[in-house]
């Protein structure tokens, strides 16, 4: 995979303003043996903010990840084990348990970003059949919604931490300097997609010490993220909602809605591999309150 990622590596485009950047550009590719396995510590923490009081929760895992690459040497054939699990709450772990299977397979690109999962349709009916035990007409709405939902969204949804981790492999900058990027990510229930702005900063470079830091930043526009939200309720409801689009956008706003997403990567830069990596995911409505996820990655290359 050395040479499809040092391609890769040559086609990230390093644009918008330099700040005291250095003139070289350090390339990064992700270069581990195949196969290879990696122990991938991750603490997950939710935090909900209502009427200024803030709500929390946290789930660390650990977990081991068997990377290989597939028969047509095109991509990466992983295999996610849970070795352990803690929560905040004990109350989580049977909803965990019974939604989430303690293996994942998975085909993953170049940067290890997840494709699709070996069973996406096995574990959609695991998760709706939970939601149905817990209240039929939840059960009803979730299988509703992941008919409209393709096993690729889903997939990207299901390893969030694990497409956060792929932002941060396969990359070619200069320190000091940000690429940036402005589009549309595809709404992964059909019909328009959500507009997107980001940079990726290599903030410092150790070449004899193998590190590398990179800062990876992502707004998302409220109003389409809003619109994305009002595509999937008509789905649901199979009404026109129109009307209540316009004020929720309206009502974005006027709330000073931000989403928006990051990670610090340290990444060694003899295997390419990211060692640690801090990541957060926000959405705030000012002074309705607001929601933010955090994860705490640390992977160790097993020998």
């Amino acid at each position: 995979m050395r040479t499809l990622s040092l391609a890769l590596a040559a086609l990230v485009g390093v644009t918008g303003a330099a700040r005291a950047a250095d003139t070289i550009r350090h390339e990064m590719p992700l270069d581990i043996p195949a196969p290879s396995r990696v122990e991938q510590v991750v603490r997950h923490i939710k935090e909900q903010t209502r009427d200024g009081k803030t709500e929390s929760m946290w789930v660390e895992t650990r977990s081991l990840a068997t990377i290989d690459i597939d028969e047509k040497g095109e991509a990466y054939l992983v295999s996610l084990k849970l070795l352990d699990r803690k929560v905040s709450n004990p109350e989580i772990e049977p909803v965990l348990a019974a939604t989430v299977p303690s293996e994942l397979a998975y085909l993953a690109d170049e940067s290890l970003r997840p494709i699709k999962l070996a069973d996406p349709q096995g574990v959609k009916a695991r998760q709706v059949a939970f939601a149905r035990k817990m209240a039929p007409q939840l059960g009803d709405v979730m299988e509703k919604m992941y008919a409209n939902l393709s096993d690729e969204a889903f997939t990207g949804m299901l390893l969030k931490e694990q497409v956060y981790l792929s932002v941060g492999y396969n990359l070619g900058l200069k320190v000091g300097e940000a690429s940036s990027y402005e589009g549309e990510e595809p709404s992964p229930f059909g019909g328009g997609g959500v507009k997107v702005r980001g940079t990726i900063t290599l903030d410092s470079y150790d070449d004899k010490g193998k590190l590398a830091v990179v800062t990876w930043k992502e707004t998302i526009d409220p109003e389409s993220a809003v619109a994305l939200g009002g595509q999937l309720a008509k789905q649901l409801t199979g009404k026109d909602i129109s009307a209540d689009l316009a004020k929720a956008s309206d009502a974005a706003k006027a709330a000073d809605l931000d989403i928006s997403k990051g990670c610090r990567f340290e990444i060694n830069t003899g295997d390419g591999l990211i060692r640690k990596a801090d990541c957060q995911e926000t959405v705030s409505a000012g002074a309705e309150g607001g929601k933010t996820e955090r994860w705490a990655i640390t992977q160790t290359l097993q020998k």
